[in-house]
């Protein structure tokens, strides 16, 4: 059964000709702040009410078919009667990546033997909320690795009347907890800081209420650009690149229905588009999650889940040329071995260049001496690989 029928049921239970029952005072809890799940609602809580709970998010996500799971501490604090502040802090992000990536990804160390060309983006696929993820990461829940931080506030600016509906804007800021390179490459994030503005509006319809957001997220700029070393002019040139990732733009729509007083059936549906200049990539898929759950309040206690359905994922196993064709990945070289090789092709001076940590593109010249151990020769076609399940969203909150 779909998750759309699934949705039409729990939407149609409940005593349709009963009157409503008056809300209490709180709020539904939501992934950030007040809201249906990833979406705000014009809601906010009482002044000086508290809310903090633990948030559990999994969702999948192409190019690179990830599997990405976030634990969360999570609150929201009613600042006036008309306002209220929030944050998140994702102590614990897993990613499982399928496969190992065939087109290195950033940030990329590239070689070029004399008498070569560099080669033209695009030449890598990117996730851009953790661009440098590789398959060197720790896939089961609980590594330990971090996420990211937000905090933000909403205030309601308008009142429902007729038709009009209730009006009410977001600003968040979301910074990164870890910057170095081991923890981006496990999915810790973008290593930069983000700024969201966001617009909600909102129709309540007796048991119904009807919410459509929209954001725009200026992304800022990652720490680790890629670098080409080449020889050029009698000398070791070296040359950074930076990695530009997209702005973002946010739209959804949800429906909640009021079961009981204490119980409501959630629905919404989301995606975002990449706006603005940006680094070209291989494989882009812009992401459309359907989410459909319940959430239950009770008291002090708050209890939100959801079923999650990634739609206009790529489609796995599909066959692409390679632009990287052969090419040589050298990432897992010896360091000593790397050195004797470009020693042997005249780039000796190139190694003061080359960065720890960092995935290294050989760009043979003809002729050239043999490859050193642990070179791997990129072949002329790649596969996609989309691993999607269904994913879920978790919420326990208290409030205070």
């Amino acid at each position: 059964m779909g998750m759309d029928v699934v949705l039409v049921a729990m939407l149609l239970a409940g005593p349709a000709g009963s009157p409503a029952s008056p809300e209490p005072p709180l709020t539904w809890g939501a992934l950030v702040g007040s809201g249906l799940f990833t979406i705000p609602d014009t809601s906010t809580l009482p002044r000086g009410r508290f809310v903090a709970g633990v948030t559990i998010d999994n969702r999948d996500r192409d190019p690179l078919g990830l599997d990405l799971m976030d634990g969360a501490i999570a609150w929201n604090y009613g600042l006036t009667g008309r306002s209220e502040v929030y944050g998140r802090f994702i102590f614990n992000r897993s990613v499982a990546v399928p496969d190992t990536p065939v087109l290195p990804p950033p940030p990329l160390d590239q070689i070029l033997a004399p008498g070569t060309t560099p080669p033209r983006r695009p030449f890598y696929s990117v996730y851009p909320p953790t661009p440098y993820v590789d398959d060197t990461g720790a896939i089961h829940f609980g590594a330990g690795t971090p996420g990211d931080g937000l905090v933000g506030a909403k205030i309601r600016a308008l009142a429902p009347r007729g038709w009009r509906p209730a009006a009410a804007a977001v600003l968040e800021l979301q910074f990164p907890i870890a910057r170095n390179l081991r923890d981006l490459q496990h999915g810790a994030g973008t290593g930069g800081f983000d700024v969201r503005l966001g617009g909600i509006a909102e129709w309540p319809r007796g048991r119904w209420s009807f919410v459509a957001s929209t954001a725009f997220t200026r992304v800022g700029t990652p720490p680790f650009p890629d670098r080409r070393i080449e020889w050029r002019d009698g000398g070791v040139q070296v040359t950074d690149e930076p990695l530009i990732l997209p702005h973002r733009l946010d739209a959804g729509v949800g429906v909640r229905r009021v079961l009981r007083p204490n119980l409501a059936a959630v629905g919404e549906a989301s995606t975002v588009f990449d706006v603005g200049h940006r680094t070209r990539i291989v494989d882009r898929a812009r992401p459309i999650d359907i989410l459909a759950g319940l959430q239950y309040r009770r008291r002090r206690f708050r209890v939100t889940a959801a079923l999650r359905d990634h739609l206009h994922a790529l489609q796995s196993m599909a066959i692409r040329p390679s632009p990287l064709a052969g090419m040589v990945d050298v990432t897992k070289v010896a360091d000593v071995d790397l050195a004797r090789y470009l020693s042997a092709i005249g780039l000796g001076d190139a190694v003061p260049s080359l960065r720890l940590g960092v995935h290294r593109l050989l760009v043979p010249g003809p002729g050239g001496p043999p490859l050193p151990p642990g070179s791997r020769v990129i072949p002329d076609t790649y596969r996609i690989r989309s691993e999607h399940q269904v994913g879920f969203l978790l919420l326990w909150g208290m409030t205070f």
